[in-house]
Protein backbone atom coordinates (compact mmCIF):
# COMPACT_ATOMS: atom_id res chain seq x y z
CA UNK A 1 0.00 0.00 0.00
CA UNK A 2 1.20 3.17 -0.69
CA UNK A 3 0.46 6.60 0.84
CA UNK A 4 0.47 9.97 -1.06
CA UNK A 5 1.77 12.92 0.56
CA UNK A 6 1.33 15.92 -0.99
CA UNK A 7 0.40 19.21 0.18
CA UNK A 8 2.95 22.41 0.47
CA UNK A 9 3.33 25.17 2.96
CA UNK A 10 0.78 27.84 2.74
CA UNK A 11 2.05 30.72 4.26
CA UNK A 12 4.93 32.60 3.25
CA UNK A 13 8.28 31.89 4.32
CA UNK A 14 10.64 33.94 6.95
CA UNK A 15 14.05 33.90 5.08
CA UNK A 16 17.43 34.59 6.95
CA UNK A 17 20.28 35.50 4.60
CA UNK A 18 23.62 33.33 4.67
CA UNK A 19 26.08 35.99 3.20
CA UNK A 20 30.02 35.32 1.84
CA UNK A 21 32.11 37.76 0.63
CA UNK A 22 34.80 36.72 -2.05
CA UNK A 23 37.46 39.13 -2.87
CA UNK A 24 38.61 39.81 -6.13
CA UNK A 25 36.14 37.81 -7.51
CA UNK A 26 34.44 39.59 -10.63
CA UNK A 27 32.20 37.90 -12.30
CA UNK A 28 29.16 34.92 -10.56
CA UNK A 29 26.08 33.20 -11.76
CA UNK A 30 24.23 31.21 -9.06
CA UNK A 31 21.17 28.08 -9.34
CA UNK A 32 19.61 25.79 -6.95
CA UNK A 33 19.29 22.53 -7.44
CA UNK A 34 16.67 20.27 -7.63
CA UNK A 35 17.12 18.51 -3.90
CA UNK A 36 16.15 22.33 -2.22
CA UNK A 37 19.38 22.28 0.25
CA UNK A 38 22.41 22.73 -2.53
CA UNK A 39 23.36 26.06 -4.09
CA UNK A 40 25.65 26.39 -7.07
CA UNK A 41 27.82 29.47 -7.69
CA UNK A 42 30.37 30.09 -10.68
CA UNK A 43 32.82 32.39 -9.85
CA UNK A 44 35.82 33.92 -11.48
CA UNK A 45 38.96 34.42 -11.29
CA UNK A 46 39.24 31.74 -8.78
CA UNK A 47 41.65 32.86 -6.02
CA UNK A 48 43.92 30.45 -4.71
CA UNK A 49 42.20 31.24 -1.31
CA UNK A 50 38.70 30.29 -1.68
CA UNK A 51 38.84 27.49 0.09
CA UNK A 52 39.74 29.14 3.04
CA UNK A 53 37.42 31.81 2.63
CA UNK A 54 34.30 29.88 1.96
CA UNK A 55 35.41 27.96 5.51
CA UNK A 56 36.06 31.63 7.35
CA UNK A 57 32.32 32.47 6.46
CA UNK A 58 29.87 29.24 6.54
CA UNK A 59 27.55 28.51 9.13
CA UNK A 60 29.14 25.45 11.26
CA UNK A 61 26.65 23.04 10.02
CA UNK A 62 26.88 24.12 5.97
CA UNK A 63 29.59 22.39 3.96
CA UNK A 64 31.25 23.49 0.67
CA UNK A 65 33.28 22.00 -2.07
CA UNK A 66 35.12 24.09 -5.03
CA UNK A 67 36.00 22.40 -8.23
CA UNK A 68 38.90 24.03 -10.68
CA UNK A 69 37.05 24.88 -14.01
CA UNK A 70 39.02 26.27 -16.69
CA UNK A 71 39.83 29.67 -17.70
CA UNK A 72 40.43 30.25 -14.14
CA UNK A 73 36.72 29.98 -12.99
CA UNK A 74 35.43 27.71 -9.92
CA UNK A 75 32.42 25.88 -9.38
CA UNK A 76 31.26 26.25 -5.54
CA UNK A 77 28.98 23.96 -4.63
CA UNK A 78 27.15 24.24 -0.63
CA UNK A 79 25.18 22.57 1.10
CA UNK A 80 23.22 24.12 3.21
CA UNK A 81 21.00 21.91 6.52
CA UNK A 82 18.14 24.21 5.82
CA UNK A 83 15.45 24.21 2.83
CA UNK A 84 17.25 27.11 0.50
CA UNK A 85 14.50 29.82 -1.10
CA UNK A 86 16.93 31.71 -3.21
CA UNK A 87 19.56 32.67 -3.88
CA UNK A 88 22.09 35.62 -6.00
CA UNK A 89 25.66 36.93 -6.41
CA UNK A 90 26.44 40.57 -6.52
CA UNK A 91 29.54 42.08 -7.99
CA UNK A 92 31.90 45.20 -7.07
CA UNK A 93 34.94 46.70 -7.17
CA UNK A 94 35.99 45.02 -3.63
CA UNK A 95 34.52 41.54 -5.14
CA UNK A 96 31.73 39.13 -4.78
CA UNK A 97 28.89 38.76 -2.06
CA UNK A 98 27.55 35.37 -2.41
CA UNK A 99 23.88 35.36 -0.85
CA UNK A 100 21.56 32.33 0.04
CA UNK A 101 17.97 32.78 1.76
CA UNK A 102 17.39 29.74 3.31
CA UNK A 103 14.22 28.99 6.03
CA UNK A 104 15.50 27.59 9.27
CA UNK A 105 14.20 24.20 10.40
CA UNK A 106 12.28 26.14 13.27
CA UNK A 107 11.09 29.07 11.09
CA UNK A 108 9.30 26.05 9.03
CA UNK A 109 8.17 24.37 11.77
CA UNK A 110 6.63 27.42 13.34
CA UNK A 111 4.82 27.74 10.23
CA UNK A 112 3.18 24.42 10.79
CA UNK A 113 2.21 24.81 14.18
CA UNK A 114 -0.15 28.08 12.97
CA UNK A 115 -1.83 25.83 10.79
CA UNK A 116 -4.92 24.72 12.58
CA UNK A 117 -5.34 21.03 14.21
CA UNK A 118 -8.13 19.07 13.68
CA UNK A 119 -9.69 17.23 16.79
CA UNK A 120 -9.31 13.51 17.16
CA UNK A 121 -12.44 13.64 19.83
CA UNK A 122 -15.74 14.39 17.53
CA UNK A 123 -17.50 15.56 20.21
CA UNK A 124 -20.42 18.49 19.97
CA UNK A 125 -19.85 19.37 23.98
CA UNK A 126 -16.32 20.09 23.14
CA UNK A 127 -16.03 21.49 19.74
CA UNK A 128 -17.23 24.44 20.56
CA UNK A 129 -13.92 25.49 22.95
CA UNK A 130 -11.73 24.14 21.01
CA UNK A 131 -13.00 26.32 17.28
CA UNK A 132 -12.62 29.16 20.07
CA UNK A 133 -9.25 28.30 21.16
CA UNK A 134 -7.81 27.75 17.63
CA UNK A 135 -9.34 30.96 16.53
CA UNK A 136 -7.38 32.87 19.04
CA UNK A 137 -4.54 31.34 18.09
CA UNK A 138 -5.32 32.14 14.78
CA UNK A 139 -6.22 35.85 15.28
CA UNK A 140 -2.57 36.07 17.21
CA UNK A 141 -4.16 36.06 20.31
CA UNK A 142 -1.59 34.21 21.95
CA UNK A 143 -1.77 34.46 25.80
CA UNK A 144 -6.06 34.02 25.13
CA UNK A 145 -5.25 30.89 23.32
CA UNK A 146 -2.98 29.57 25.98
CA UNK A 147 -5.37 29.97 28.49
CA UNK A 148 -7.94 28.13 26.61
CA UNK A 149 -5.78 25.51 26.42
CA UNK A 150 -4.47 25.26 29.58
CA UNK A 151 -8.18 24.30 31.12
CA UNK A 152 -8.41 22.05 28.66
CA UNK A 153 -5.39 19.76 30.08
CA UNK A 154 -7.73 19.10 32.81
CA UNK A 155 -9.71 16.49 30.47
CA UNK A 156 -8.76 13.34 29.34
CA UNK A 157 -10.38 13.25 26.19
CA UNK A 158 -8.68 16.86 25.17
CA UNK A 159 -5.20 16.70 27.34
CA UNK A 160 -3.32 15.35 24.35
CA UNK A 161 -4.45 18.09 22.11
CA UNK A 162 -4.37 20.88 24.50
CA UNK A 163 -0.54 19.58 25.19
CA UNK A 164 0.30 19.64 21.91
CA UNK A 165 -0.84 22.69 20.71
CA UNK A 166 0.51 24.56 23.96
CA UNK A 167 3.81 23.02 22.34
CA UNK A 168 2.77 24.71 19.12
CA UNK A 169 2.62 28.29 21.21
CA UNK A 170 5.93 27.77 22.78
CA UNK A 171 7.38 27.13 19.44
CA UNK A 172 5.54 30.34 18.19
CA UNK A 173 7.13 32.39 21.17
CA UNK A 174 10.47 31.55 20.21
CA UNK A 175 11.01 29.20 22.78
CA UNK A 176 12.28 25.97 21.45
CA UNK A 177 13.29 24.01 24.20
CA UNK A 178 9.85 24.74 26.09
CA UNK A 179 8.27 23.25 22.93
CA UNK A 180 10.54 20.04 22.37
CA UNK A 181 10.05 19.45 25.96
CA UNK A 182 6.22 20.21 25.40
CA UNK A 183 6.22 18.06 22.29
CA UNK A 184 8.32 15.34 23.50
CA UNK A 185 5.61 15.10 26.57
CA UNK A 186 3.09 14.53 24.29
CA UNK A 187 4.77 11.46 22.57
CA UNK A 188 5.51 9.86 25.48
CA UNK A 189 2.12 9.95 27.35
CA UNK A 190 0.30 9.91 23.74
CA UNK A 191 2.34 7.74 21.58
CA UNK A 192 -0.56 6.51 19.67
CA UNK A 193 -2.72 9.24 18.91
CA UNK A 194 -3.13 11.44 16.41
CA UNK A 195 -1.45 14.37 18.68
CA UNK A 196 1.54 11.85 19.54
CA UNK A 197 2.19 11.44 16.13
CA UNK A 198 2.33 15.26 14.95
CA UNK A 199 4.70 15.52 18.17
CA UNK A 200 7.05 13.09 17.21
CA UNK A 201 6.93 14.58 13.74
CA UNK A 202 7.48 17.71 15.20
CA UNK A 203 10.66 16.77 17.34
CA UNK A 204 12.12 15.60 14.14
CA UNK A 205 11.56 18.44 12.16
CA UNK A 206 13.35 20.94 14.97
CA UNK A 207 15.99 18.51 15.03
CA UNK A 208 15.22 17.92 18.83
CA UNK A 209 15.26 14.28 18.32
CA UNK A 210 18.86 14.69 18.60
CA UNK A 211 19.03 15.47 21.86
CA UNK A 212 15.83 13.03 23.24
CA UNK A 213 15.73 9.64 23.35
CA UNK A 214 12.61 9.43 21.35
CA UNK A 215 13.13 7.85 18.05
CA UNK A 216 11.23 8.66 14.58
CA UNK A 217 10.17 4.88 13.59
CA UNK A 218 9.21 5.91 9.64
CA UNK A 219 7.93 2.59 8.93
CA UNK A 220 5.66 2.79 12.33
CA UNK A 221 4.94 6.28 11.13
CA UNK A 222 3.38 5.14 7.80
CA UNK A 223 2.03 2.20 8.98
CA UNK A 224 -0.32 4.86 11.00
CA UNK A 225 -0.99 6.87 8.46
CA UNK A 226 -2.10 4.40 6.56
CA UNK A 227 -4.91 3.98 8.86
CA UNK A 228 -6.18 7.15 9.36
CA UNK A 229 -8.85 8.61 6.72
CA UNK A 230 -11.04 12.12 6.74
CA UNK A 231 -9.32 15.68 7.58
CA UNK A 232 -7.11 14.38 10.30
CA UNK A 233 -5.31 11.71 7.86
CA UNK A 234 -4.95 14.51 5.52
CA UNK A 235 -3.27 16.45 8.12
CA UNK A 236 -0.85 13.95 8.68
CA UNK A 237 0.20 13.46 5.38
CA UNK A 238 0.57 17.37 4.90
CA UNK A 239 3.04 16.93 8.19
CA UNK A 240 5.15 14.27 6.79
CA UNK A 241 5.51 16.18 3.30
CA UNK A 242 6.80 18.92 5.42
CA UNK A 243 8.96 16.97 7.80
CA UNK A 244 10.44 14.90 4.09
CA UNK A 245 11.54 18.71 2.65
CA UNK A 246 13.03 19.58 5.68
CA UNK A 247 15.27 16.40 6.63
CA UNK A 248 18.85 15.47 5.20
CA UNK A 249 18.69 12.39 7.69
CA UNK A 250 19.81 9.52 5.24
CA UNK A 251 17.67 7.26 6.92
CA UNK A 252 14.71 9.29 6.74
CA UNK A 253 15.44 10.20 3.28
CA UNK A 254 16.25 6.53 2.39
CA UNK A 255 13.10 5.18 3.84
CA UNK A 256 11.44 7.79 1.80
CA UNK A 257 13.03 6.68 -1.41
CA UNK A 258 11.45 3.36 -0.17
CA UNK A 259 15.17 1.58 0.76
CA UNK A 260 15.13 -0.23 3.75
CA UNK A 261 17.75 -0.65 6.35
CA UNK A 262 19.53 -4.03 6.60
CA UNK A 263 17.53 -6.83 7.33
CA UNK A 264 13.88 -4.21 7.42
CA UNK A 265 11.62 -4.20 5.06
CA UNK A 266 11.21 -1.63 3.15
CA UNK A 267 8.91 1.42 3.90
CA UNK A 268 7.23 2.46 0.78
CA UNK A 269 5.95 6.20 -0.03
CA UNK A 270 4.80 7.66 -2.91
CA UNK A 271 5.58 10.98 -3.16
CA UNK A 272 4.61 13.73 -5.41
CA UNK A 273 7.42 13.65 -8.32
CA UNK A 274 9.23 17.15 -7.25
CA UNK A 275 9.61 15.73 -3.56
CA UNK A 276 10.62 12.39 -4.80
CA UNK A 277 13.15 13.79 -7.40
CA UNK A 278 14.70 16.60 -4.44
CA UNK A 279 14.85 13.23 -2.15
CA UNK A 280 16.56 11.44 -5.02
CA UNK A 281 19.22 14.26 -5.59
CA UNK A 282 19.68 14.87 -1.62
CA UNK A 283 20.25 10.95 -1.08
CA UNK A 284 23.17 10.91 -3.70
CA UNK A 285 24.46 14.55 -2.87
CA UNK A 286 24.21 14.78 1.02
CA UNK A 287 25.57 11.03 1.88
CA UNK A 288 28.79 8.75 2.59
CA UNK A 289 30.07 7.51 -0.37
CA UNK A 290 28.64 3.35 0.69
CA UNK A 291 25.19 5.10 0.77
CA UNK A 292 25.53 6.97 -2.23
CA UNK A 293 26.35 4.11 -4.20
CA UNK A 294 23.11 2.07 -2.28
CA UNK A 295 21.15 4.71 -3.72
CA UNK A 296 22.63 4.94 -6.98
CA UNK A 297 22.22 0.86 -7.92
CA UNK A 298 18.68 0.84 -6.25
CA UNK A 299 17.33 3.88 -8.34
CA UNK A 300 19.40 3.54 -11.64
CA UNK A 301 16.38 4.39 -13.66
CA UNK A 302 14.81 7.02 -11.44
CA UNK A 303 18.50 8.98 -12.29
CA UNK A 304 18.33 7.96 -15.87
CA UNK A 305 14.75 10.37 -15.99
CA UNK A 306 15.82 13.42 -13.24
CA UNK A 307 16.11 16.23 -14.99
CA UNK A 308 19.85 17.04 -12.92
CA UNK A 309 20.60 12.60 -14.32
CA UNK A 310 24.05 13.84 -15.80
CA UNK A 311 24.82 15.71 -12.65
CA UNK A 312 23.57 13.07 -10.29
CA UNK A 313 25.90 10.47 -12.33
CA UNK A 314 28.80 12.17 -12.17
CA UNK A 315 28.27 12.09 -8.25
CA UNK A 316 27.39 8.22 -8.19
CA UNK A 317 30.94 7.84 -10.17
CA UNK A 318 32.67 9.81 -7.65
CA UNK A 319 31.35 8.15 -4.64
CA UNK A 320 32.62 4.51 -6.43
CA UNK A 321 35.84 5.89 -7.20
CA UNK A 322 36.22 7.17 -3.46
CA UNK A 323 35.03 2.94 -2.74
CA UNK A 324 37.95 1.96 -5.06
CA UNK A 325 35.49 0.57 -7.64
CA UNK A 326 36.63 1.93 -11.23
CA UNK A 327 34.94 -0.44 -12.80
CA UNK A 328 32.16 0.48 -11.64
CA UNK A 329 32.55 4.51 -11.72
CA UNK A 330 33.73 4.25 -15.32
CA UNK A 331 29.77 2.46 -15.91
CA UNK A 332 28.56 5.89 -14.81
CA UNK A 333 31.05 7.76 -16.62
CA UNK A 334 30.06 6.05 -20.18
CA UNK A 335 25.81 6.65 -19.54
CA UNK A 336 26.87 10.15 -18.93
CA UNK A 337 27.13 10.50 -22.47
CA UNK A 338 24.11 8.30 -23.60
CA UNK A 339 21.49 10.63 -21.73
CA UNK A 340 20.23 13.95 -21.82
CA UNK A 341 19.41 16.58 -19.32
CA UNK A 342 15.84 18.52 -19.45
CA UNK A 343 14.63 22.29 -18.32
CA UNK A 344 17.09 23.42 -15.35
CA UNK A 345 19.44 20.52 -15.13
CA UNK A 346 20.95 20.78 -18.62
CA UNK A 347 21.43 24.21 -18.32
CA UNK A 348 23.25 23.55 -14.69
CA UNK A 349 25.46 21.10 -16.92
CA UNK A 350 26.34 23.47 -19.60
CA UNK A 351 26.70 26.21 -17.15
CA UNK A 352 29.08 24.24 -14.49
CA UNK A 353 31.02 22.75 -17.70
CA UNK A 354 29.88 19.52 -16.85
CA UNK A 355 31.73 17.70 -20.18
CA UNK A 356 34.68 19.01 -18.82
CA UNK A 357 34.18 17.44 -15.51
CA UNK A 358 33.49 14.10 -16.65
CA UNK A 359 36.61 14.23 -18.62
CA UNK A 360 38.52 15.12 -15.82
CA UNK A 361 36.69 12.29 -13.68
CA UNK A 362 37.31 10.27 -15.94
CA UNK A 363 40.89 10.72 -16.57
CA UNK A 364 41.25 10.28 -12.84
CA UNK A 365 38.98 6.52 -13.19
CA UNK A 366 40.94 5.46 -15.31
CA UNK A 367 44.51 6.17 -13.50
CA UNK A 368 42.97 4.18 -10.31
CA UNK A 369 42.15 1.13 -12.35
CA UNK A 370 46.08 1.64 -13.60
CA UNK A 371 45.02 2.03 -17.45
CA UNK A 372 47.50 4.65 -17.85
CA UNK A 373 46.84 5.17 -21.27
CA UNK A 374 43.72 5.92 -21.52
CA UNK A 375 44.11 8.37 -18.52
CA UNK A 376 46.47 10.45 -20.33
CA UNK A 377 43.68 10.08 -23.39
CA UNK A 378 41.08 11.87 -21.21
CA UNK A 379 43.31 14.39 -19.88
CA UNK A 380 44.62 15.49 -23.59
CA UNK A 381 40.88 15.20 -24.56
CA UNK A 382 40.59 18.14 -21.59
CA UNK A 383 43.32 20.29 -22.66
CA UNK A 384 41.77 20.08 -26.50
CA UNK A 385 38.44 20.94 -25.16
CA UNK A 386 39.36 23.47 -22.84
CA UNK A 387 42.76 25.30 -23.89
CA UNK A 388 44.89 24.59 -20.95
CA UNK A 389 45.60 21.48 -18.78
CA UNK A 390 42.88 19.55 -16.58
CA UNK A 391 43.47 21.30 -12.99
CA UNK A 392 45.10 18.34 -11.04
CA UNK A 393 47.92 16.24 -13.33
CA UNK A 394 47.92 12.88 -13.06
CA UNK A 395 51.08 11.45 -11.31
CA UNK A 396 54.39 12.85 -13.80
CA UNK A 397 56.38 9.83 -12.63
CA UNK A 398 54.12 7.17 -14.98
CA UNK A 399 56.36 6.75 -18.07
CA UNK A 400 54.41 7.11 -21.49
CA UNK A 401 53.74 3.53 -22.82
CA UNK A 402 55.61 2.05 -26.09
CA UNK A 403 53.25 3.30 -29.56
CA UNK A 404 52.96 0.14 -30.16
CA UNK A 405 51.75 -1.33 -26.84
CA UNK A 406 49.66 1.82 -26.85
CA UNK A 407 47.95 0.98 -29.85
CA UNK A 408 47.08 -2.78 -28.50
CA UNK A 409 45.73 -1.05 -25.52
CA UNK A 410 43.69 0.87 -26.68
CA UNK A 411 42.36 -1.42 -29.41
CA UNK A 412 41.99 -4.12 -26.25
CA UNK A 413 40.11 -1.17 -24.38
CA UNK A 414 37.72 -0.17 -27.21
CA UNK A 415 36.64 -3.80 -28.00
CA UNK A 416 35.69 -4.73 -23.87
CA UNK A 417 33.67 -1.54 -23.72
CA UNK A 418 32.20 -2.86 -27.03
CA UNK A 419 31.13 -6.04 -25.47
CA UNK A 420 30.11 -3.87 -22.02
CA UNK A 421 27.84 -1.99 -24.25
CA UNK A 422 26.41 -4.90 -26.05
CA UNK A 423 25.60 -6.90 -23.34
CA UNK A 424 23.87 -4.04 -21.50
CA UNK A 425 21.63 -3.92 -24.64
CA UNK A 426 20.89 -7.32 -24.28
CA UNK A 427 19.34 -7.05 -20.79
CA UNK A 428 15.61 -6.79 -20.00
Amino acid sequence: MFVLLTAMLAAPPVTTSIVIELEDVRTGETAVLSDGQTVIFLVQPAGTELEDELAAQLPRDANARVTPLPRSTAEIEIASPDPVVTSRVSTGPAGAVLVIEVERRADAVRRRAQVAVPRSVPSVFVGPRVREAEAALSAGLFADARERFTGMTREYSLRSWAQLRLADLALISGDVEEACAGYRGVVTEFPQRTAGLVGRMRLHGLECLQRETVTLDWGSLVARLQRVDGPVGAYLLREAASVLQLTRDPAVVRSALAISAPGRRATRLKAPPKLRHALLARALRHGAPFDVSHVCFAYDQAIARHAENRLLLLTCARAALALDLPDTALTYLDRVDRVRGRGEGAAVWESCRGPLQELHLRAAVYAAAGRTYLSRRASDRYAQVAGEPPPATLDPEVPPPVPEVARAAAGLEARIDALRAHYERSLP
